[in-house]
């Protein structure tokens, strides 16, 4: 069988070549001669007597010698043609494989994906356009546990958060969101940016670090402790986001990242300092001067921490004064970014942003509802602005 497939693929070849004719190509002159008929041989059985010039003693030639080597001609034909475009194919796909291949690398080489967690409080529409790796926050409720925005939503967290006689509690988010999260943009780019809030507020970065260091050790991760959290760390997310799309280099992207971070301000009022005294984010004298006196005070972040800016009697009086605090910087600034935030307050949210469009111009600043990891600690009914200075 070997030797018949050689032979075949060899009158093919030498058909190709155009060594050996077809039978159907043959002249007149180049037919075998039919031997005449005989008494001892029937129509079926051909006699071909092949011409000498191909090296065949035509003396010797019979029906089932001629019958084979048409079909051998036949096969040969086909398993060459056969082999031919199997071998085209195969040429073909390894091509494209290799192009294609070379096209992921160089895609993927250089590129710079971003992730971050859900202290950023972006809208769920965002983070699904962008195809965003964002890690959850933990909230608890006594022996319940949840994954913001991923088993519990910020409607769900407020309706517990008012009728539960529990306080809730967070944690940062598990090393294994953040093993899942850069497994998948590894695969798909070079370079990982992991933004999140500032370590004095939240233990996301020393998760980070922890699932960088035990599963990705020979990585490119680069992790970002930004000092803020909310609508500026929201804020510095998208324009990360926004870098990396355009193609800018990983170095440029965390050192922009960390120079918009300093310039990075927040002032937010919440109804009562109970539920940030409860999470330990302030220190318990101040929560007992503004509960006795009924202060209102304007709180910031500053150099990673909750702290008192300035007190005020009069919760719209407090509202006023945060307003102008940041209209005064806005102004100041050459290139103003802006944000309003809230906790399961829209409409106090959207009297804000109204307000400071009034007085800057411009578009009408973002607006972010506060997460379950935050409000856990600020309570509900907290209003803020956030900006960038310089």
């Amino acid at each position: 069988m070997v030797a018949v497939a050689v032979l075949a693929v060899g009158a093919g070849l030498a058909m190709a070549t155009g060594l050996l004719p077809e039978p159907a190509a043959l002249s007149e002159r180049d037919q075998p001669e039919a031997k005449p008929s005989s008494p001892s041989v029937g129509r079926a059985a051909w006699e071909y007597r092949l011409r000498p010039s191909l090296g065949v003693d035509s003396t010797k030639g019979h029906s089932q010698a001629g019958s084979a080597w048409r079909w051998v001609c036949y096969l040969g034909k086909h398993l060459t043609g056969m082999a031919t475009n199997a071998m085209l194919c195969a040429t073909y796909k390894c091509g494209l494989w290799l192009v294609g291949g070379w096209g992921i690398v160089a895609a993927k080489k250089g590129s710079v994906r971003i992730v971050t967690d859900s202290t950023a409080i972006l809208p769920l529409d965002y983070v699904a356009e962008h195809d965003l790796r964002v890690a959850p926050q933990v909230i608890l409720f006594g022996e319940d546990s949840f994954l913001e925005n991923v088993t519990i939503s910020s409607e769900e967290f407020y309706r517990r958060l008012r009728s539960s006689r529990t306080s809730p509690k967070t944690s940062a988010p598990p090393p294994g969101e953040f093993v899942k999260a850069y497994e998948t943009e590894l695969a798909r780019a070079e370079t990982v940016v992991s933004i999140h809030p500032t370590a004095e507020l939240s233990g996301t970065v020393r998760s980070a670090e922890t699932a960088r260091q035990q599963w990705f050790a020979g990585a490119d991760i680069r992790i970002i402790d930004t000092r803020t959290v909310a609508g500026c760390l929201g804020d510095l997310v998208r324009q990360a986001v926004a870098w990396a799309d355009q193609g800018m280099a990983a170095d440029a992207i965390v050192a922009e990242v960390q120079r918009m971070a300093g310039r990075a301000r927040s002032y937010f009022l919440v109804p009562t300092l109970e539920y940030l005294q409860r999470g330990g984010r302030i220190g318990g004298a101040a929560a007992l001067l503004g509960s006795v006196l009924q202060v209102k005070p304007i709180l910031e972040i500053h150099d990673g921490r909750v702290q008192v800016l300035e007190r005020v009697r009069v919760l719209s009086r407090a509202r006023e004064r945060m307003l102008e605090l940041t209209v005064d910087h806005c102004r100041r600034s050459l290139a103003p970014r802006r944000c309003v935030m809230h906790a399961d307050v829209p409409s106090e949210a959207l009297s804000l942003a109204e307000d400071l469009r009034r007085r800057l111009g411009g578009p009408l600043p973002s607006i972010y509802e506060v997460g379950a990891a935050i409000a856990t600690h600020a309570g509900p009914g907290v209003t803020a602005a956030g900006f960038f200075v310089g």
